[in-house]
């Protein structure tokens, strides 16, 4: 005679099937409290996504009974505490690098290799290419 096992207990949020949230599309706006289908429209991910999430702790979530729900205003500042801003420096660098890129380009098209002139050498071209830039039309149409 074989031996049966009892199942063991499921861990982790339920399973139960909510009704489907609207999609994206329809024009209605997000609700305040929203069930897991709702978010995973709302976020863009999927449920499966979510549920790990939630069992992680990773993302704020309210149990009502054994009913997940999610409040916008909670979801939207975990958004904002999980946003990453580049440094503004760094746009600012890039922007200088940039420039530099293409003003030795600009040299070597003229021949010149930047590492031999002196500083006083460069500031001169650098008016000049000011210049040339003045005195040419714009070709972006503006």
């Amino acid at each position: 005679m074989k031996a049966t096992r009892a199942p063991r207990p499921r861990r982790g949020p339920p399973l139960r099937k909510e009704p489907a949230a609207p999609p994206p599309d329809t024009g209605t706006p997000t609700p305040e409290v929203m069930t897991i289908d709702e978010l995973a429209v709302y976020l863009k991910l999927a449920v499966a996504t979510l549920y790990k999430k939630v069992q992680a702790h990773e993302i704020p979530f309210t149990k009502v009974g054994n009913l997940l729900r999610f409040t916008k205003v909670s979801i939207d500042r975990w958004l904002a505490r999980n946003t990453t801003t580049p440094d503004e420096n760094l746009y600012e660098r890039f922007a200088r690098l940039q420039n530099r890129y293409h003003f030795e380009r600009w040299l070597e098209g003229r021949g010149v290799d930047w590492r031999d002139l002196t500083e006083a050498q460069l500031a001169k071209l650098a008016a000049e290419v000011l210049e040339e830039l003045r005195s040419t039309p714009s070709t972006s149409g503006g």
